[in-house]
């Protein structure tokens, strides 16, 4: 079969009997290269359009979570922002060997380019910083971690550098017969040491990979030097990075991002911040535009139809303004963002803020929320409708078990959920119609959000660490509560993007959007409801002597929705709302006298006015009501009772006053909190 005129020159290897012929519309005509995940080949489309096509190999298709992460992750890859990136065109993860389409990008792959001519020259070094930063901004904003960033998944085209290859790789954590090396994914000359220890991967190994790659384009010699495999991984872990022979500026930002701690290395975003300095001029600057200002007079020449062939590559059209607005033309300076020097300013435009908003849109139950990718931890069975999760301080430590409750009782031991780490884990929720997610906060002096399978068999993820929710402070005291989809939650935070105030935001689980809620800044405790957008939550009122009850209603369709009071607020500290699991009640707790001394369990009507029914009268501190899952007969709550000092759970009736039936479910010598047996 004859080559079309595009692909002359184009190193591939002939297709062999073992070799399909057509996957889909898609015609193969060669083999682009073979790696531990499958095989690349060449492809060519009905329309003529050339194509890269990644086909996994049986053995990890055989994995039925594999399958259905490749779907999700697929479809969240077609969303990146077609910027500095190789489009993901189409994916079959149903066929018998799953796989991926993307464009075919034209050009020498980094890789080939330095082992043919050397380092690249100061601007195209530029460009090229900035590129990969910016195609970064688009693949994180997206949910996405590459995780293989390194000179052969970046690609030279035409028109300025390409990141290739990304997509699919937490798919491939799930299944289960992959070797050690393949679960690691990366390759040992640009794995972060967290990559390497097998500790929870974040949006910072592409950070720390985009040190080590720059710094390879520099100078072409690898950040740790030139060694063996496990020569390499050692020094990542244990050394500092080779950066001499750097510019001081760009030295100075790539040891930032190639520090040992993933927490203390800049995000994509605010790497871009760094490598641009302050506009020539006073006026003001396109976020989109800047970044191709910085890529125009891109000239690095590219052989026609030189390739390296284990990359994916082909032909496109030049990124334009125009491209990146779906064809809105935007106005030009004609001016270059420099790569900061010694003594520049920090650029004050937000670069890529407009990536960054490509979710913003936020919740919605009808159907039109914005696409999220899900990035949770699952455990493979959901928990049931009869187990609850809390928070349990034990040795002074605080840590997420569960708990199965049954008519009589608890039905066996609590499970624990999280370790012994020294930062206390509190604040738990179950996440989503199929139970199969714990998120919980960590309470330290940067409180962050985590996720982790609702069975504990699972490392613990950190939420919100790219895309605009990495600039989101959760309040020390902050409860996540999640939409009826387990795709948003809403939190307390006490700043958001862009300097925003403190206040209640909806966020993406995948980081891609932040939405602040038009509710006053002291709004805190919201519980969103199972059945539509309605989030419950508490404001407080001339300090510990009153407090009501409001809702409003969260889809973003209904931007202008305001607060509805529920509770005067007069006749108590109303506060800590949940939903019964048909959304027709709420729950809450009622403090009264000095300091909150006394506090009873109180259910209502969830609407205006409605008579609130009291539920618990017993002395003490009655508090964290949660509904039974599946179930508005039964409510768990906090309490200390009879004198005692440690918190524990109990479980009452939901309909009546029946205090004196109340059961106790946990007796731990210890401090037992914060139930939750449904969502919010």
């Amino acid at each position: 079969m004859a080559l079309p005129d595009a692909a002359m020159g184009v190193q591939t290897v002939a297709l062999g009997p073992e070799d399909p012929g057509q996957l889909g519309s898609y015609t193969l005509l060669g083999k682009l290269g073979q790696g531990g995940m499958g095989t690349v080949y060449l492809g060519r489309s009905e329309t003529g359009r050339l194509v890269a096509i990644k086909v996994i190999r049986a053995d990890v298709a055989d994995d039925d979570e594999f399958r259905s992460r490749f779907r999700l992750e697929a479809e969240t890859a077609r969303r990146v922002a077609r910027v500095c990136t190789a489009e993901v065109l189409a994916a079959e993860p149903d066929a018998e060997q799953p796989y991926l389409v993307t464009e075919f990008i034209e050009g020498r792959t980094l890789a080939r380019f330095v082992a043919e001519s050397g380092p690249l020259s100061a601007a195209n070094l530029e460009q090229l910083a900035v590129g990969v930063a910016a195609a970064l901004t688009a693949i994180h904003s997206a949910g996405i971690v590459h995780r293989d960033l390194k000179p052969s998944n970046v690609v030279l085209s035409p028109f300025g550098p390409r990141v290739i290859d990304f997509g699919i790789a937490r798919a491939l954590d799930s299944a289960s017969n992959l070797t050690g090396n393949l679960q690691q994914l990366g390759t040992p000359a640009f794995m972060a040491p967290e990559q390497i220890q097998g500790e929870p991967i974040t949006p910072a190994v592409d950070i720390f990979a985009w040190g080590g790659l720059i710094t390879f384009a520099a100078t072409g010699r690898y950040p740790f030097g030139d060694a063996s495999a496990q020569v390499l991984l050692y020094r990542a872990v244990n050394e500092e990075p080779r950066l001499d022979g750097l510019d001081p500026p760009l030295r100075e930002i790539i040891a930032s991002a190639m520090l040992k701690a993933p927490s203390a290395r800049p995000t994509a975003q605010q790497l871009m911040l760094r490598l641009l300095g302050e506009p020539l001029s006073t006026e003001e600057i396109d976020p989109e535009a800047t970044v191709i200002q910085v890529l125009d007079g891109w000239k690095l020449p590219a052989p026609g139809g030189s390739v390296d062939g284990t990359a994916t590559r082909g032909t496109r059209e030049p990124l334009t303004a125009a491209t990146m607005r779906g064809g809105g033309r935007v106005p030009r300076s004609g001016r270059r963002m420099a790569l900061v020097a010694a003594g520049a300013g920090v650029a004050v435009v937000a670069v890529l803020g407009a990536m960054l908003a490509l979710a913003s849109g936020g919740s919605g139950v009808d159907g039109n929320q914005a696409k999220v990718v899900d990035i949770l931890p699952k455990s493979a069975a959901g928990l049931d409708d009869g187990t609850l999760v809390y928070s349990s301080e034990q040795d002074n430590k605080k840590t997420i078990y569960s708990v199965r409750v049954g008519p009589d009782g608890p039905v066996g031991q609590p499970r624990r959920l999280t370790g012994d780490d020294a930062k206390p884990d509190a604040l738990p929720v179950i996440v989503g119609p199929q139970r199969k997610t714990v998120l919980y906060t960590v309470i330290d002096s940067s409180p962050s959000l985590v996720a982790i399978a609702a069975d504990g068999n699972s490392q613990p993820m950190s939420l919100f660490t790219s895309g605009p929710a990495a600039d989101i402070a959760i309040a020390p005291d902050a409860r996540a509560s999640v939409d009826p989809t387990g795709k948003f939650v809403v939190i307390k935070a006490l700043r958001g993007p862009n300097d925003g105030r403190a206040g209640l935001y909806v966020v993406a689980v995948d980081g891609s959007s932040v939405r602040k809620l038009n509710v006053p800044d002291g709004a805190t405790d919201p519980s969103w409801s199972p059945t539509d957008d309605r989030i419950a939550f508490f404001i407080g009122a001339n300090g510990v002597d009153g407090g009501a009850l409001f809702t409003i209603d969260a889809n973003p369709a209904n931007a202008g929705a305001k607060p509805v009071q529920l509770t005067a607020g007069t006749e108590g500290f109303d506060a800590d709302p949940c939903w019964s699991p048909d959304g027709k009640k709420i729950a809450f707790r009622r403090g009264f006298g000095p300091d909150l001394a006394e506090m009873d369990i109180f259910v209502m009507d969830a609407t205006p006015g409605a008579t609130p029914l009291q539920l618990t009268e017993a002395k003490g501190r009655d508090q964290d009501p949660t509904f039974a899952a599946g179930d508005t007969k039964r409510i768990a709550f906090t309490s200390q009772r009879d004198g005692a000092t440690n918190r524990e759970i109990y479980v009452t009736n939901a309909n009546t006053l029946d205090d004196a039936h109340a059961q106790k479910l946990t007796a731990f010598p210890g401090l037992d909190a914060t139930p939750r047996w449904t969502s919010g």
